[in-house]
């Protein structure tokens, strides 16, 4: 069974109007004029106009990590050993990448790792995607976006890592960068600054304080790219787990935080993700009672791929999106939820139903 997530993107905003009114009919007055002065009428004060409400719009954001173009992932050999090779190929799994993308409909998506040694994973992505356009399409931290709902008034892309910065033995990294846009709502001209990445890789202090300090830097991106202090989104592959509490791995969440920025699942009237507690990074497989099953769905209710607000931002919905269909299968006496078809990532996109008021801070 699975559960459809469908989102329509809407504007809402407060609108008045005047009835129209009607000229007086005036009458001919039958009474003689009075010769007595006129008492002067009492003065009123005009009651003090109530300002219009700000306009909002309601509309979904994902972050999608679609995983970049090779066969060296870590659950890539899970899949080889279960025969699952060929779905690895970048022309296979972009079209099913497409496929979620489409079937949620998010207005905003923020990509990571848009990256191959040959053709880039979006050359393969787009064209599935009729409607949508991209803000940095040949980097690593794409930002695609409706053209149906928003318009493009700025972008930018900035480093924060240079390549060839690691944190333990085996690390490698072509660098790590943040994409950031400013897009106007169409329909009622309100703008949003959104911005994008994927930070340090890594279970240790040492990559901790990496990401701590790339958000140091995104923080002071906003500063520059944002300073009337319009509503903003940050997407990315994190690369720290929601509710981690240890002293220093808990650092990058320490530093969204005192930007006034919050995880849109705490912000969230409802988890509706359609595998219950899915994690959003789920590397191509799970382990059931000891032994690694390929496509298996983790549900161990946590996720490293964040929408990041303000807490004034109001999201009726957050969701890990494992579908469209999910296929249940009996292992070992349990009921396991597996990927269904091709699996695009080793990661599912995070998906949140927001309305942002256009009302600059």
């Amino acid at each position: 069974m699975f559960r459809r997530f469908a989102i329509v993107a809407l504007a809402l905003f407060l609108t008045s109007c005047a009835a129209p009114g009607t000229t007086p009919t005036i009458e001919p007055s039958t009474t003689a004029p009075s010769t007595s002065p006129t008492p002067s009428a009492t003065p009123t004060s005009s009651p003090t106009p109530t300002p219009a409400a700000a306009p909002s719009a309601r509309f979904a954001v994902m972050t999608y990590n679609i995983l970049k173009g090779g066969t060296s992932c870590p659950g890539c050999a899970a899949m080889k050993k279960a025969g699952y090779a060929d779905e690895l190929d970048l022309k296979v799994r972009m079209p099913a990448a497409a496929a979620k993308i489409a079937y949620t409909g998010p207005a905003i998506v923020g990509i990571q790792e848009n990256e191959n040694d040959g053709k880039l994973p979006l050359t393969y992505l787009l064209p599935e995607l009729p409607g949508y356009a991209a803000v940095n399409a040949k980097k690593s931290v794409p930002i695609l976006y409706l053209e149906s709902l928003f318009t493009l008034v700025d972008s930018g892309f900035a480093t924060l890592e240079k390549p060839g910065v690691t944190c333990y033995q085996s690390d490698k990294t072509a660098g790590r960068y943040v994409s950031w846009a400013k897009l106007q709502h169409l329909e009622t001209g309100g703008e949003i600054v959104v911005l994008n990445t994927h930070l340090h890789p890594g279970d240790s202090t040492e990559c901790a304080a990496l990401r701590a300090e790339s958000i140091t830097k995104i923080r002071a991106l906003i500063d520059e790219v944002n300073p009337a202090g319009l509503p903003i989104i940050v997407t990315g592959d994190f690369n720290t787990l929601h509710g981690e509490e240890r002293e220093g791995y808990v650092d990058p969440l320490d530093k969204m935080w005192a930007a006034e920025l919050v995880d849109a699942f705490d912000l969230a009237d409802a988890d509706l993700s359609d595998v219950e507690e899915a994690d959003s990074a789920n590397w191509m497989k799970a382990e059931i009672d000891g032994v690694e099953y390929a496509k298996a769905i983790s549900t161990n209710h946590t996720h490293i791929d964040y929408i990041w607000l303000r807490d004034s931002a109001l999201v009726t919905s957050w969701m890990v999106f494992s579908g469209p269909e999910i296929d249940y299968r009996d292992v070992e006496g349990q009921t396991v939820p597996f990927f269904a078809g091709v699996l695009p990532s080793d990661h599912s996109p995070v998906i949140a139903d927001v309305t942002l008021t256009f009302e600059n801070r």
